[in-house]
């Protein structure tokens, strides 16, 4: 079944039923796309990627460097500038589509603005505590109170949990979350959809094809996905869906962004050889030119490279348009791009290596799995009079009602992985006894 824009670019907002959305005046000029850009910045959610890790520790003099606040918006440029391109040739080819390419523009920006918004404090390292963690409580060898009742969730839930990954708990954050209502910031269908990197559950045979696990959202979550689907008009495959076209748009611009920026950043920091960096970028950009390297910018490097990797993007998504629209293409608009594989290889082999990095990833982990020791042993105990538990309502965090074990955790994990960085190690000092709280006056 080939899918058809006029359902893809679907502006029903997920947790209002259809036919109650409130009219709007003439005075508000904002399209539907536009709104749930706005609905994003004005978050909360949005707000704390200000002190959660890209790469490297965020504190004192490397301020310059990026935060996932920071990357987010850059990744929502590039998205904006790939959704205008293939938009107006999209329109081109099928002007019947009653598709506007201002629209698409604005929707791949949204979602690419959001795209890190679920994502745990400390960069990737804090995803890996968070599985490694309940990976920990699968381990047969334990036979503690906490190892036991995690024992008694169905096969599903324990995915979930072992799978923890910023893709989910970003649909969670944006759809539950966020506002105390149906569908928390009721986001656009389209939004969501293009949101949506890997839309099907934990337990799709789609999601154990690479070497972790990697899925779209909770089975907590998946009512919720399923009006999406059904919105939008996504193709049903296995336990989930298609991806929607425009989730290729935003995953590029995020390939794009992280693969340079990371290489920049670590430039400027003096962990990367410029001359290095410039060389991929150079092969990035189809520039065999790397003359006066050594007095020009480093920023004119990476916007050259920037620009000519979106015009590439832009060109396989339109070669593979009947595929991408019958749900068959299985890729990366990325793969094989001029110097993608290069600056991913350096970034690991000279960022992700670093010892600024390393540290800060042992650090974290340590921090991460104490505090969810702690919490997720107080919810499943079910003793609401512990010390712990009476923490976690006087931070608000909210426990009840919850139908079950699984909902009590994964509203810990939603705590913990809402955190900041600066939070998450002031907590952990806090809880160990190593800083003690304020004294109240």
């Amino acid at each position: 079944m080939t899918m058809v824009w006029q359902k893809l670019m679907s502006k029903q907002r997920v947790g209002i039923q259809p036919g109650n959305e409130r009219q709007r005046t003439l005075l508000e000029a904002r399209s539907e796309f536009e709104r749930d850009w706005d609905r994003i910045v004005f978050s909360q959610a949005f707000r704390r990627l200000h002190d959660k890790t890209q790469v490297f520790p965020l504190p004192g003099a490397n301020d310059v460097v990026h935060s996932r606040l920071t990357h987010s918006l850059e990744v929502a440029c590039v998205g904006r500038m790939l959704g205008a391109l293939v938009g107006q040739e999209v329109c081109q080819r099928d002007p019947r589509s009653g598709l506007s390419a201002h629209d698409v523009s604005t929707v791949v920006a949204a979602a690419a603005l959001a795209h890190d918004i679920g994502n745990a404090p400390l960069g990737h390292a804090g995803e890996v505590s968070i599985r490694g963690f309940f990976e920990g409580l699968a381990e047969p060898s334990r036979e503690d109170h906490i190892s036991k009742c995690f024992q008694k969730l169905c096969s599903e839930e324990r995915l979930d949990l072992r799978s923890f990954d910023g893709n989910p708990q970003g649909f969670r954050v944006l759809t539950r979350l966020q506002q105390e209502r149906a569908g928390g910031m009721q986001l656009t269908a389209a939004t969501l959809g293009a949101l949506s990197k890997y839309p099907w559950p934990s337990n799709d045979p789609r999601a154990t094809k690479s070497k972790r696990v990697k899925f779209g959202f909770y089975q907590a979550d998946a009512q919720m996905f399923e009006t999406v689907a059904h919105a939008t008009g996504l193709a049903k495959v296995h336990a989930g869906w298609v991806r929607h076209p425009l989730a290729l748009l935003v995953e590029a611009a995020d390939d794009i962004c992280y693969s340079i920026l990371d290489i920049e950043d670590g430039v400027r920091l003096g962990i990367v050889a410029k001359d290095d960096a410039v060389g991929i970028l150079n092969q990035a950009a189809a520039n065999d030119s790397t003359k006066e390297a050594a007095t020009r910018d480093l920023s004119q490097f990476r916007a050259h490279a920037i620009e000519h990797l979106v015009q590439c993007a832009k060109t396989r998504f339109v070669d593979n348009y009947d595929a991408i629209m019958a749900g068959s293409f299985d890729a990366a608009l990325t793969d094989g791009l001029p110097g993608i594989k290069e600056l991913k290889k350096l970034a690991f082999n000279s960022c992700y290596s670093s010892p600024e990095v390393l540290e800060l990833e042992m650090a974290g982990d340590e921090a991460i799995r104490r505090l969810l020791e702690a919490f997720v042993e107080a919810v499943l105990a079910e003793d609401t009079d512990t010390t712990t538990y009476r923490l976690l309502k006087a931070r608000e965090v909210c426990l009840e009602p919850a139908a079950n074990a699984y909902e009590r955790v994964l509203r810990i994990v939603d705590y913990v992985s809402g955190m900041t960085d600066g939070y998450v190690f002031d907590m952990y000092r806090r809880l160990a006894g190593i800083d003690l709280p304020s004294r109240v006056a």
